[in-house]
């Protein structure tokens, strides 16, 4: 059964929003990551609780997969980006997309354009994160230098379709605001 963008999008951010908030609040990060955090895997098991809304999910559920959290979590921190601001950027319908049917590409921007959602292959995904660890050392080393490499705020795997989630270069994240 082929998805529309509005159903691939509420899926996919309400995946997002479920797998941060079950992470454990108030755990801090140390400073420095562990070299094992560069290539860490967290799961989310996504229970259909409404089995009617969220065609995405299917009648068991499904299951999110997040590379490097942590890293890319101390990444959203680095720049001002808190969990909080990050999910609520991301509710809602998104500002603009494009479908390219012929590769089952996606590219979607959030609410407000700060986030850019964008389907990859497995591929592309395994390069960036065997690049994490440099990628990120140069980001904290010059995070207060404008660099002109895209920041990347989230790798993950939701129903065999890999995603990259990237900043805005052209938004401030200081301009992020929590909706009350």
């Amino acid at each position: 059964m082929d998805m529309t963008i509005g159903e691939r999008w509420e899926g996919f951010t309400t995946a997002l929003e479920r797998g941060l908030t079950d992470v454990k609040k108030g755990a801090d990060l140390p400073e420095v990551p562990h070299p094992s955090e560069f290539r860490a895997v967290r799961k989310h098991a996504i229970k259909n609780n409404t089995p009617t809304t969220h065609t995405l999910f299917g009648p068991k559920g499904v299951t999110l997969i997040e590379y490097a959290p942590d890293i890319f979590k101390r990444i959203r921190k680095a720049y001002g980006i808190s969990d909080l601001a990050y999910i609520d950027a991301m509710k809602g319908p998104p500002s603009t997309f494009s479908d390219v049917r012929r590769d089952n590409n996606v590219v979607i921007f959030s609410r407000g354009l700060h986030f850019i959602v964008q389907s990859i292959s497995k591929n592309t995904r395994k390069r960036l994160i065997n690049t994490l660890q440099p990628y990120y050392k140069h980001l904290m080393e010059d995070r207060f230098n404008p660099s002109f490499l895209p920041v990347y705020t989230g790798i993950c795997t939701l129903r065999k379709t890999e995603f990259l989630i990237t900043m805005n270069p052209l938004y401030d994240p200081r301009t992020l605001q929590t909706v009350p």
